[in-house]
């Protein structure tokens, strides 16, 4: 059976947050600037759309937006596997962008 996108999102954000923990990513200060833009909104489409537009190059191509970036198309669906992906989804944007 295909995986769907919203479990492959899942399983993306808990191997970016395995690896935040165990040293092997870091994020860039961009990447840490768009995590704590996101971390403060609401999880919707339409929110994670608006913090991905016009972002910088470096920060396009990095590891972080490629988790966000399908992660707005899953959004969009209702479903414990959107819920999922969700919630694991902030796990790592919580690691990323801790509270102040």
């Amino acid at each position: 059976m295909a995986e769907s996108l919203a479990e492959a999102v899942r399983r993306d954000a808990a191997n970016l947050l395995a690896d935040l923990r165990q040293g092997a990513w870091q994020p860039s200060g961009a990447e840490q600037q768009l995590a704590d833009d996101l971390a403060r909104g609401q999880w919707d489409s339409h929110w994670l759309r608006s913090g991905l537009r016009d972002q910088p190059p470096a920060v396009m191509a990095g590891r972080l937006v490629a988790v966000l970036h399908p992660a707005a198309t899953v959004a969009e669906t209702a479903g414990a596997d959107t819920d999922a992906a969700l919630r694991q989804l902030r796990v790592l944007m919580d690691a990323v962008a801790p509270a102040l």
